[in-house]
């Protein structure tokens, strides 16, 4: 592991060892929890953490230890996370951010200028998922890559032939001595991992119970919203129907307002004119008819 460390991060110098992977809770009264490895030297403490299935838990209980346990176990003093710096290596059966790299790296950064703002504390994801396509499908891959097939091939036979390192050897031998066979030489325990898997089967089930429940009732709604928006334009083409012919009759009678007006004029002019004719004052003809005096010397 010493080895994969100095790979990753291109450090040669680092004398780490294996340290306890008890983790106490910052709650006298609760219970430790567990590391997969610790490993650490005076300055550096490198956490790695197996993520055999991406759960939501297991992630947030990982950053929680790097941001939140780590400072309270480690710094006491006034160089309270100044000197020391922890590394979170996360080696996931899955692709973290789904976007196809091998190497995810995680800090604390300001969101405008991406500026990190606590350098001493660092995450990084290893996506074996990215190299097991890169793998079977037989691509060439790089010394790092070579080295994390410890971690896919499960076949000692294959995975001595494809890595050819002699960390791997040593890895193999190892697994003989603890009479392993030659399959599932990974970290994955087959038992936990079936069970994770039920687990998220279950928990991906409920989820979509509950997204069908919701889809129901969106859909209930939807019909609802349809029947009551069909009414409407019912409605709302009866109304326009209506006032089109509200419309055609207000034409009409302003047409028919029109001619009676031009029939009264004349009629009034026509009475104008007889008058006259008869020898009424224009005076009077002005006060029967409401005609201008113009009007009548017209007629």
């Amino acid at each position: 592991m010493n080895y994969l460390i100095k790979e990753l991060l291109q450090q040669k110098n680092e004398d780490l060892k294996l340290a306890n992977t008890e983790i106490p809770h910052s709650l006298s009264n609760k219970n430790s929890s567990y590391a997969d490895i610790i490993l650490k030297n005076n300055e550096l403490e490198y956490i790695i953490e197996m993520n055999y299935s991406f759960s939501r838990l297991l992630y947030y209980k990982n950053y929680y230890y790097l941001f939140k346990e780590h400072t309270k176990r480690l710094y006491k003093s006034n160089y309270y996370g100044l000197t020391k710096k922890t590394i979170l290596i996360n080696i996931d059966n899955y692709d973290f951010l789904k976007k196809n790299k091998l190497i995810y790296v995680v800090s604390l950064n300001e969101k405008k200028y991406n500026e990190t703002m606590y350098k001493n504390i660092e995450c990084i994801h290893i996506n074996l998922d990215f190299l097991k396509k890169k793998y079977y499908n037989g691509y060439k891959l790089n010394k790092l890559e070579k080295l994390l097939l410890i971690f896919i091939e499960q076949n000692k036979k294959k995975l001595l032939k494809a890595c050819n390192n002699k960390y791997a050897k040593e890895l193999i031998e190892y697994m003989d001595y603890l009479q392993i066979g030659d399959d599932y030489i990974t970290v994955y325990n087959k038992e936990e991992f079936d069970k994770a898997v039920k687990d998220e089967f279950e928990e991906d089930k409920r989820k979509f119970e509950e997204g069908k429940r919701l889809f129901e009732k969106k859909k209930k709604k939807l019909e609802s919203d349809k029947t009551k928006f069909e009414s409407d334009k019912t409605k709302f083409e009866s109304d326009k129907i209506k006032l089109e012919s509200d419309k055609t009759k207000l034409e009409s009678d302003k047409t028919k307002l029109e001619f009676d007006k031009t029939k009264f004029e004349r009629e009034k002019i026509k009475f104008a004119k007889d008058l006259k004719i008869n020898g009424i004052p224009v005076k009077k003809i002005i006060e029967l008819t409401r005609l201008s005096e113009k009007q009548i010397n017209m007629l």
